[in-house]
C-alpha cells in the first residue's frame, strides 16, 4: 500500500470516527427535545394554564417571567407539586441567563423542596461559587453614604438636562461619526429605562433632554491622567472657553437657560477602556460646579465588562445620590438586580431597588441590613 492510499484510508477511517459519535449526540439531543416536549404537553394537559407560558417563553419572556411568578405565587404547592416544581425551574433558568443568580438560586431550591435532583443541586453550588467570585471589594464600607440633595443632579425628578461630552484627543480617545451615534442610542436606552424604572415608583414628572458637545482635547490624555486631581479644572476650562464662556458655571446656565430647578447630569465620555467613575458633590449646603461623571469605555461591548449602557446608568445615578452596594458587607445577598449592586446581561434586566430609589428622591427611607448615613 503506497503513501497515497494509506492517507485515503485514514481519512476514511477519521471520517467514520467522527460522524459516528456526532451522529449519537445528535439523536441524543433528538430525543432530550421529543422528551422535553412530551413532558411539556403532558403537564399542560393536565394544567391548561401552562400553555400561555410555553407559548410567552417562545415568544415574550419577560411576559413569560411575570405569570410564572405570578402562578407561583397563588397556587398551593400541596396540590400540584409537578406544576409548581416544573414553574419554579422554569423561573430560575430565566434567573440564570439573565445573570441574576440570587433570584435563581432561590427558585432552584424552591424547586429542590419538591423534587431533589441531583443535577439541580450541582448548578446551585455553581451559582453560589460565580456570586462568591465577584466579591471582590465587598467588604470595603460599612456604610451607605448619604449625598442626597447636593451639586447641580440633586434629584432624578422633573426635568433633567443631560449634559454629554465626548472628549477627544484624537489619539488616546478618537471618536468617529459611528462612536458617537452609537453611545447616543445608548444614551437614550438609559433614559428610558430610567424612566420605567421611576413609574414603579410613581414619579411620572421625569423627563429629559440631552444635549450633545465636542470637546477637542489639548493634550494626549490617559486613564491616569484623566484621574489626577487638576484633570476636571482644566477640562472644564477648556470646554467653557470652547463653548465661548468665561466659566464652567455660565455655560451650565446656558444649558439650564437659568432655570433653577432644572436638574444637570455632566457626563464626559472617553473613547477608551479603563474604570469610570462619578464625582458627586459631597455636601447639601455647598454650591459645587464639580459633580460630574467620567465615562471612560469603548462604544463597543466587551466580554466580561458592563456594557456601556448600564455603565452610564450606574455611573449617572451617582450623581443624583445614589452610592454603590457591590462594596458594602451587608449588600451581599441585599438589592441582588440593583444596578448598584450587581450587573444583569442587559439593562433592561436590571432594577432600581427601594435603596437606591430613596437614594435620588423617589421614596421615603427604606429598612436595610446596614447603616445608612445621616
Amino acid at each position: 500500500m503506497n503513501f497515497q492510499q494509506q492517507r485515503i484510508e485514514f481519512n476514511n477511517l477519521f471520517k467514520k470516527l467522527f460522524i459516528i459519535p456526532t451522529a449519537v449526540i445528535f439523536f441524543v439531543i433528538i430525543i432530550l427535545l421529543a422528551n422535553k416536549k412530551h413532558t411539556d404537553s403532558a403537564l399542560v394537559k393536565q394544567f391548561p394554564e401552562l400553555k400561555s407560558v410555553i407559548t410567552l417563553l417562545n415568544t415574550n419572556e419577560s411576559k413569560a417571567l411575570e405569570l410564572i411568578n405570578k402562578l407561583r405565587q397563588h397556587s398551593p404547592t400541596k396540590r400540584d407539586p409537578n406544576r409548581q416544581y416544573w414553574l419554579h425551574n422554569a423561573a430560575a433558568k430565566i434567573y440564570q441567563n439573565r445573570l441574576q443568580r440570587h433570584k435563581a438560586i432561590e427558585s432552584y431550591k424552591q424547586s429542590q423542596l419538591l423534587k431533589h435532583n441531583k443535577k439541580v443541586a450541582e448548578i446551585i453550588t455553581t451559582l453560589e461559587k460565580e456570586i462568591s467570585n465577584h466579591q471582590k471589594e465587598r467588604n470595603q464600607r460599612q456604610i451607605y453614604r448619604d449625598i442626597r440633595n447636593a451639586g447641580i443632579a440633586k434629584k432624578l425628578k422633573g426635568e433633567v438636562v443631560i449634559a454629554y461630552i465626548f472628549v477627544n484627543d484624537n489619539y488616546w480617545s478618537r471618536w468617529s461619526n459611528k462612536d458617537r451615534l452609537y453611545a447616543m442610542d445608548k444614551t437614550k436606552l438609559v433614559t428610558q429605562w430610567y424612566k420605567k424604572q421611576a413609574l414603579q415608583y410613581d414619579i411620572k414628572n421625569l423627563s429629559f433632554e440631552t444635549r450633545y458637545f465636542f470637546l477637542n482635547a489639548k493634550r494626549l490624555l490617559s486613564a491616569k491622567q484623566i484621574r489626577q486631581r487638576d484633570y476636571f479644572g482644566h477640562l472644564s476650562q477648556e470646554l467653557a472657553k470652547q463653548q465661548d464662556y468665561s466659566s464652567i458655571e455660565k455655560w451650565l446656565e446656558m444649558i439650564t437657560k437659568q432655570d433653577k430647578s432644572k436638574q444637570v447630569a455632566l457626563i464626559f465620555h472617553t473613547n477608551n477602556n479603563d474604570r469610570s467613575f462619578a464625582l458627586p458633590c459631597r455636601y447639601r449646603k455647598q454650591k459645587c460646579f464639580y459633580e460630574h461623571t467620567q465615562i471612560i469605555k469603548k462604544s463597543k461591548k466587551e466580554r466580561l465588562h458592563w456594557p456601556l449602557e448600564q455603565t452610564l446608568a450606574h455611573e449617572v445615578l451617582h450623581l443624583f445620590g445614589a452610592d454603590d452596594l457591590y462594596n458594602i458587607k451587608l449588600a451581599r445577598d441585599f438589592a441582588t438586580t440593583d444596578i448598584m449592586n450587581y450587573y444583569s446581561r442587559k439593562l433592561a434586566y436590571d432594577e432600581i431597588t427601594p435603596v437606591t430609589a430613596w437614594a435620588i428622591g423617589w421614596q421615603n427611607r427604606p429598612k436595610t441590613p446596614f447603616v445608612l448615613e445621616n
